[in-house]
Parts: structure tokens; sequence; C-alpha cells
């Protein structure tokens, strides 16, 4: 694993569990966002496991990356759909980790 690779994919990690953090937070009392809510969540936890498991270096990045790009795309369509600029900011931090970790993928199987 390249280093600026496995940094960049760490850092829109991060972003990404802020971001969704941020959707829980303003959210979870709204009853017609719950499904946002529950997504957000996923994403972020998903999120988390993937830097503890890059930054350990192991072998397990590349299946936790796979089913974080999965859970991010998902999260995006769901905070797109919103018209609250927060979730839409966090649909954009979902689509960019959710690209750079199948581009990590790319990288690792080359």
């Amino acid at each position: 694993m390249r280093e600026l690779e496995l940094q960049i994919c760490l850092d829109a990690c991060l972003q990404t569990i802020q971001d969704c953090e941020g959707v829980i937070r303003v959210c979870q009392d709204d009853p017609s966002c719950q499904d946002v809510v529950r997504l957000s969540r996923e994403c972020a936890d998903v999120c988390q496991l993937s830097v503890y498991l890059m930054l350990r270096k192991t072998d397990f990045p590349i299946r936790s990356c796979r089913i974080c790009a999965e859970i991010c795309l998902q999260c995006a369509e769901a905070l797109s759909a919103t018209a609250d600029p927060l979730c839409r900011r966090s649909a954009e931090s979902c689509r960019v980790c959710a690209e750079l970790c199948m581009r990590l993928l790319a990288n690792i199987a080359a």
C-alpha cells in the first residue's frame, strides 16, 4: 500500500465519520429522518473500522474498504434525497470516501 494513497483514504474516512456524526446529532430526534440517521450511523461505524484496520496495515483493510465504499454509496444516496444542506454535504463526503476506497482497492490489486 502506498503511504500517500493510504493517508488520503484515511482522511476521507475521517471526514465522512465527522460529517455523518453531524447528521446523526442534528437529525436523530426527527421521526422522518430515521433511515438517514441509521445509514449515517452505519456509515460512520464502518468508516471507523476501516480507519483502525488501515492503521494496522494488515490484509483486513482490503475487505473493510470494499464494505466501506458500499455503505458510503448507500448513505450518499439517502442523504442526497433530503433538502438539508448538512445532509447534502455529508452525502458528498460519503461519495468521495467511496471513490477513494475503491481507488485504494484498485491500486492494491494492481
